[in-house]
């Protein structure tokens, strides 16, 4: 997480943005394409069986367009796997 926040920091995001992330659902901080964003990336990380739901998925289709979606969705889906790679190897 460190790492994250010092590279958003070193991008300009601010510390308020940073520390209301754990509440965006309800945070005045983040804008609908945001929040649309930042749901999906919960949906897909924590798919345990079968699909993301199609409620999930519709949320996206005001704010982004296919391709968008789909590099969004790999993004998501590389930080994922880093981030089991890492759990796997104790870091």
């Amino acid at each position: 997480m460190d790492t994250h926040a010092k590279a958003l920091h070193a991008r300009g995001e601010s510390q308020e943005r940073l520390d209301a992330l754990a509440g965006w659902q309800v945070s005045e901080h983040f804008d609908d394409s945001e929040r649309a964003a930042l749901r999906w990336a919960e949906a897909l990380t924590n798919i345990r069986h079968g699909h993301t739901s199609d409620d999930d998925y519709t949320c996206l289709l005001p704010h982004f367009n296919e391709e968008e979606i789909s590099e969004l969705t790999m993004a998501i889906a590389g930080m994922n796997g880093l981030n089991q790679l890492a759990i796997a190897m104790r870091q």
